[in-house]
């Protein structure tokens, strides 16, 4: 009984000392927000596991934001400030480990929180592929989805669904897998918008810095932002007044 228990506790001690090491590899893997991105960030509401921006002056849409892959979710904090002065309530999740993968019903969560207005789904890179799979949750409230360098995975098919996408790349973006973009294509509504910002990089849909593997953006990111707040702004101004 003695060496069983020496052996259990062997075991458990190499299982922690495992999950410590796997934390501190995706610590020092993960993107930081810039300086800038984390002060904009300390202007937000914190709400059941998001940064709030509330919108100025009367609110037209809500927005909901999965984080990219390994990304602090205050990196998208000027984003979020630049769309709540046109008028939207933006929610930026925070995700356990920032994998939006793990985030669960931290959405849904928010149901009851969201201004009775016209619900948005977004998401950059591997926050968008969860944004897609959370479409289903709220089928009923969701009146758009936006993707920043993103598409459905394969088990998502969104083709008949009655909802206003809009898909966001950047022409510099060398992270994005651009043959599973086009072919993702099939899995989203005929009438999504595609769009492509000249010069930008796939860092450039947040603000934390350089990416590895990433292309050279030859904008700033600044530029991109406005590029991207103003083709967001555009595209819920267009699907509200959609009467399909």
């Amino acid at each position: 009984m003695k060496r069983f228990r020496k052996i259990l506790l062997s075991f458990c001690l190499l299982i922690l000392l495992l999950l410590a090491g796997l934390l501190i590899l995706l610590e020092n893997k993960t993107y930081k927000a810039s300086p800038t991105a984390n002060k904009i960030a300390q202007k937000a509401q914190p709400i059941d596991h998001s940064l709030y921006f509330k919108a100025k002056g009367k609110t037209k849409a809500s927005l909901i934001f999965f984080q990219g892959a390994l990304v602090e979710e205050k990196a998208y904090a000027p984003l979020a400030a630049d769309l709540a002065k046109h008028g939207i309530d933006v929610y930026l999740l925070d995700s356990p480990l920032n994998l939006a993968i793990l985030s669960g019903n931290r959405a849904e969560q928010l149901r009851d929180k969201i201004a009775r207005t016209p619900v948005y789904l977004a998401g950059h890179s591997l926050g968008g592929v969860v944004a897609t799979q959370t479409v289903e949750d709220f089928s009923k409230d969701t009146k758009g989805l936006i993707l920043l360098a993103s598409y459905p995975s394969d088990k998502t098919d969104l083709v008949k669904k009655d909802l206003a996408v809009l898909s966001i790349r950047a022409s510099q973006d060398k992270v994005l897998n651009q043959k599973a973009y086009q072919e993702a294509k099939s899995r989203l509504p005929r009438s999504t918008t595609y769009l492509t910002i000249d010069g930008g990089n796939h860092a450039g849909f947040g603000d934390y810095g350089r990416q590895s593997k990433d292309g050279e953006a030859s904008i700033s990111n600044s530029k991109q932002r406005q590029e991207i707040v103003k083709s967001i702004i555009n595209f819920i101004k267009t699907s509200k007044n959609d009467t399909k």
